[in-house]
């Protein structure tokens, strides 16, 4: 069992000293004085110190209290600025289809850096999030710019940074549990409201995809009904050359799946969600490569012919 360790006020802890030396020792101090002045005075005397002491200690406290809101209130309006300024700098990265250079890459550290100062564990972790889905997009050799599925997980990070900062905030209660349906319509929005890249989406499986979610679809409908044991049988399954349209490649974000434990050494790019995993029966876990263009449509030629699946575009 842990006991939380308890912090004595000196100022209180004398306050109390001598309260009990008068409780203790006050009557023996009257019954040696003989002149009854002197016993009123001293007795007159000792209150008074003792309220002396008493108000010296409730006017430091009050003092230490009106010290410790002020600072709160200085650092609930710097939380405020910072995190409008981590909002705004986002979204014009994100969301807008320019190329994002090292000038974006450093803002977004320095805002980052800001948020850790001023900011709690989960803020803090949720940011970072947000930082490096658009700082990996600077180090990618092959893509300048966020794809779809990048902007939606950004959509995702961002609706769940604005819990969190309400919460730490402590602002008045809204409910962001948005209706899925009307989530998804915002997400299209920004997808394609922002860009005139093609966005097609596509139907598998009775259910609609982008380009990078129709593959991790795809890859794990195959699991589930092949059945690999390891990341070298499902590797079999989905060769390398199906992300290069068939070519060999030396890129290193070249592939339709990776080993977990390899893609966070090489910083690759693959869906990285809880949720996105793949795990085997071997226990070793599988991402999805989420870098995906025109090569899709070799990867869905492939995919339809060897796994005798059915996928239809939507323009």
């Amino acid at each position: 069992m842990h006991f939380k360790k308890f912090k004595l006020d000196p100022a209180y802890f004398s306050i109390l000293f001598l309260a009990i030396f008068l409780y203790v020792g006050y009557d023996k101090l009257i019954e040696n004085i003989l002149n009854e002045t002197a016993r009123e005075t001293i007795n007159s005397a000792i209150g008074v110190i003792f309220v002396i002491i008493t108000t010296m200690y409730m006017l430091n406290k009050q003092t230490e209290m009106e010290g410790k809101k002020e600072l709160n209130n200085e650092i609930f309006k710097k939380k405020i600025a910072a995190y409008e300024r981590a909002s705004s700098l986002w979204q014009n990265i994100g969301f807008i289809d320019n190329e994002i250079d090292q000038k974006d890459r450093a803002a977004c550290l320095e805002v980052q850096l800001e948020l850790m100062m001023i900011a709690p564990t989960e803020v803090t972790e949720c940011a970072m999030g947000i930082t490096n889905t658009i700082t990996s997009v600077y180090k990618s050799e092959n893509k300048p710019t966020l794809n779809e599925d990048d902007k939606e997980l950004l959509f995702q990070q961002l609706n769940n940074f604005a819990r969190l900062v309400r919460k730490d905030l402590a602002l008045p209660h809204t409910s962001l549990d948005l209706d899925s349906k009307l989530v998804k319509n915002m997400e299209r929005t920004i997808v394609d409201g922002v860009s005139t890249k093609n966005h097609d989406r596509f139907l598998f499986d009775g259910e609609r995809y982008t380009k990078g979610r129709l593959v991790l679809a795809v890859v794990r409908h195959v699991v589930k009904s092949n059945k690999p044991e390891n990341f070298q049988d499902l590797e079999k399954i989905f060769p390398k050359e199906w992300h290069s349209s068939g070519k060999s490649t030396k890129s290193k974000q070249a592939g339709i799946i990776f080993e977990k434990g390899f893609a966070d050494e090489r910083s690759l790019r693959f869906f990285s969600q809880l949720e996105d995993l793949i795990q085997l029966p071997d226990a070793s876990l599988a991402v999805v490569n989420n870098q995906w263009g025109e090569n899709i449509d070799f990867f869905i030629a492939k995919a339809t012919e060897t796994f005798g699946i059915e996928i239809t575009r939507e323009n």
